[in-house]
């Protein structure tokens, strides 16, 4: 697509949503759920614009809360018991109201305070209405053969997923309950303890953590880099250092915890004493398993090594593949993408473009990514859920990031926290139980060398022996080739219903004559066939 084309549509899509401010206004205007919808845009760098991402991570969740008696009644009906005989004190008037819950603030007779999350009544058939027409809509896309980044029916499948998980408590008490474990030591995060006595289908209690928002610290006034340690009530808040520990967390719950909350916009995160980062919300978690994790390792080995063709080689591992895909157009972007990255990287680290970095704008190393990630929709290679969202949730810390101090950046903090993370499994491996298994499997493989060596040896002198090479066309051509035989084929049956129509006489089935039916079907033939053709031009 030539750049004029490209600055026209921009353009044209620019009038329709009115900027990014008016994006937001709009979604904000439209109700609760599109709330929840531009919330989930804004962690998609990949399917809109940078510049929208930014602004609808301003969007807040905000709602009239509902009534103290539904509330209590919900209460009630969840917990067994009336909220006065189970709380010793809880504010009737909501901390928070959103789209989908509401807060209230309690005191248990043992003295701890906890924020009590009470789901809004009837959200459920709501939610799974609002998805419908969504699908629906997406169905729609999907057969004029819109052309979007990425697969609309994908993408709602996605919302679907994350919109469900928002409204289970029961899958959010076990999320917090593992994270809670998991960070008892951390000195970067603060996970909520959880009450499971006190949770019920739509009810979740947790303990209340006295935090400023950081949607308010992004709201707050900062001069240059020299005034970044500022006093917010009710406490001193550096706003570099708590930058710092927010991407640290999250590679910290990524890649040692393989647990992470991965719904990391503002509203979710609470800036803490010490700088610390508490964290609110546990709906939509994920986890990478250890394959994945070792691939991941491998490919950020690759990326702070900066070796190109390693880095290429890592990203096309967790990435799936199917007919369509065009991984030798895939495979270029990568790898003009990384050099780029490269040398721009090299130039920062020889002094050159120093102290550039501009609050909000996203890093080189996010840059990239995003890069990555588009390259993927664009050449048909499918990233897989727990990738995305693995993705998704680095991108949006290290946008937040970004936000509260120019100079915190993922490459910088993520460079760190891999070095310290290598030398950590560097000494593991020095473990007793880890050199065993690993002089157990030499002993195996030095035991077993020569039978199967001897064999190799045998079949080669016998002929049997055979390497099974699987060479494949490009992506491209065998998606035209497919096309053109559909194209063919469907010809082939227009010509054969028109033949048919020339009859003199054809039959009456059940009342209605057959000729009607087979001229209908002729113009559906007709109007594929000119579908398909268009496709192919």
């Amino acid at each position: 697509m030539s750049k004029t084309l490209q600055k026209k549509e921009s353009t044209t899509v620019g009038r329709l949503v009115k900027g990014p401010v008016g994006f937001r206004r709009r979604l904000e205007r439209m109700g609760p759920i599109f709330v929840k919808l531009g919330q989930f845009l804004a962690m998609r760098p990949d399917v809109i614009p940078q510049v929208y991402c930014d602004e609808l991570m301003l969007l807040l969740d905000r709602m009239p809360p509902f009534p103290w008696d539904q509330a209590r009644k919900i209460l009630r009906e969840d917990l067994g018991a009336e909220p006065s005989d189970i709380f010793e004190s809880i504010n009737h008037r909501p901390i928070a109201a959103g789209s989908l819950a509401q807060v209230h603030v309690g005191r248990l007779s043992s003295g701890e305070e906890v924020a009590v999350k009470i789901l809004r009544p009837g959200i459920r058939a709501k939610v799974e209405g609002d998805l419908k027409r969504a699908r629906l809509l997406a169905r729609l896309l999907d057969l004029t053969g819109t052309k979007l980044i990425i697969d609309p029916l994908e993408t709602v499948a996605e919302l679907s997923r994350w919109m469900m998980q928002e409204i289970d408590f029961e899958c959010e008490l076990s999320n917090v309950t593992r994270l809670y474990d998991l960070a008892a030591h951390s000195q970067h995060e603060i996970i909520p303890r959880p009450y499971p006595h006190l949770c019920g289908p739509r009810v979740l209690t947790l303990e209340y953590l006295r935090g400023i928002s950081v949607s308010k610290v992004l709201t707050t006034p900062h001069g240059d880099a020299g005034d970044e340690v500022r006093h917010i009530q009710p406490f001193t808040l550096n706003r570099a250092q708590f930058a710092e520990n927010l991407i640290t967390a999250c590679l910290q719950q990524i890649f040692c915890y393989q647990f992470f909350h991965a719904d990391l916009h503002p509203g979710n995160l609470l800036a803490m004493p010490g700088n610390a980062v508490g964290f609110v919300d546990f709906g939509l978690c994920d986890r990478l398993d250890e394959t994945l994790r070792k691939r991941q390792m491998r490919y950020l080995a690759a990326v702070y090594d900066g070796d190109v063709e390693q880095i290429y080689k890592a990203t096309a591992d967790v990435l799936d593949l199917d007919q369509n895909s065009d991984l030798t157009g895939f495979r270029c972007d990568v790898l003009d993408r990384t050099r780029d990255w490269i040398s721009e990287r090299g130039n920062n680290h020889t002094g050159k473009n120093h102290n550039t970095s501009v609050e909000g704008e996203r890093s080189p190393v996010a840059a990239w990514m995003v890069g990555v990630i588009e390259a993927a929709h664009r050449h048909k290679l499918h990233v897989p859920i727990r990738i995305l969202s693995m993705y998704r949730a680095l991108l949006t810390v290290e946008s937040v990031a970004r936000y509260l101090s120019a100079d915190v950046d993922l490459g910088v903090v993520g460079r760190r926290f891999f070095e310290k993370l290598r030398r950590q499994e560097t000494i593991k491996l020095l473990e007793t139980n880890n050199v065993e298994a690993t002089m157990l499997n030499t002993i195996s493989l030095w035991r077993n060398s020569p039978g199967q060596l001897q064999l190799i040896l045998s079949d080669l002198a016998s002929g049997r022996f055979s390497l099974n090479v699987n060479v494949t066309e490009a992506a491209s051509v065998t998606r035209l080739r497919n096309r053109r035989t559909r194209l063919l084929a469907t010809s082939i049956l227009t010509v054969s219903v028109a033949l048919l129509l020339i009859a003199p006489q054809m039959p009456v089935l059940f009342g209605i004559p057959l000729k009607g039916i087979m001229a209908a079907v002729l113009v559906l033939l007709y109007l594929w066939t000119f579908l398909q053709w268009r496709r192919i031009k």
